[in-house]
């Protein structure tokens, strides 16, 4: 399971492939840490993040940037690694 809580594209209160949310991040994030506790961004050849989510430890990584990001120009995922506080890509 796998999910967009922030679309950098087209704002914060727009409808993504995944939803609307008005509620902060923080907050969505912490409904669900048991369920989805890693963090992700998917990026274009640029390096601009057009999307960020939360994924739970059982699904593929790259599911996110097969499904959702490569209809966006996104050419690669990276995941937060908590312990270090570093985005790692994936």
């Amino acid at each position: 399971m796998w999910i967009i809580l922030m679309d950098l594209i087209n704002g914060p209160l727009e409808q993504s492939e995944m939803g609307t949310s008005d509620v902060p991040i923080s907050e969505q994030i912490s409904e669900y840490p048991s369920m989805m506790p890693i963090p992700f961004r998917l990026l274009d050849g640029d390096d601009n993040v057009y999307f960020m989510g939360i994924i739970s430890k059982d699904d593929d990584p790259f599911d996110p940037l097969d499904l959702l990001g490569r209809a966006y120009g996104c050419t690669s995922i990276e995941t937060y690694d908590h312990g270090t506080e570093e985005w790692i890509p994936t």
